[in-house]
């Protein structure tokens, strides 16, 4: 069974105990045994999920290492895929090439689309500026005390997550 199987049978035999307890009805002891095993069959379950966790968590590291690792080749081929490129630039230019190549391969000098470069964005006019407005929250979250949270459009929230610990 599932995880979630046991938590709901546990669930449903603890319920059904209370209600004999809370009608004045015996409860057998084999119902009691069946709670009993049901609670330890979820511990041993739950412990057995936590160390699944625990594993992927490894795997994952594992493969953000490999990742890291990959992107760095990938940052040095790009590095090198670049220096190449412009040095063709710069050696077609210098001999006046625009257009060389074979029956693999056709290299060519194209214009590239213009760019705007702005020195200073203060001396624009504003219908040429653009301003982006995004909350402090850093700023919301140290003020919470004092701030009219509906007024204002806030609402808090505080997720809880599950702490393991491996040995």
């Amino acid at each position: 069974m599932t995880l979630f199987e046991i938590s709901q049978e546990l669930q449903e035999k603890l319920l059904s105990i209370g209600e004999q307890l809370a009608n004045d009805k015996e409860v057998s002891q084999d119902e009691i045994i069946t709670a009993l095993n049901l609670q330890d069959d979820f511990q041993d379950k739950a412990i057995n999920v936590g160390k699944w966790q625990q594993g992927l968590e490894k795997e994952s590291e594992v493969l953000a290492n490999e990742i890291s690792k990959l992107n760095a080749k990938k940052k040095r081929l790009d590095k090198q895929a670049k220096y190449y490129k412009e040095l063709l630039l710069s050696e077609m230019k210098k001999h006046n090439l625009e257009k060389i190549g074979d029956e693999v391969i056709s290299l060519s000098v194209r214009k590239a689309p213009k760019s705007i470069v702005v020195a200073d964005v203060n001396k624009l006019p504003s219908e040429y500026q653009k301003v982006k407005i995004e909350p402090n929250k850093t700023l919301i979250k140290n003020n919470l005390d004092s701030l009219n949270l509906d007024e204002l459009g806030i609402s808090v929230k505080q997720n809880e997550y599950i702490n393991i610990k491996v040995g």
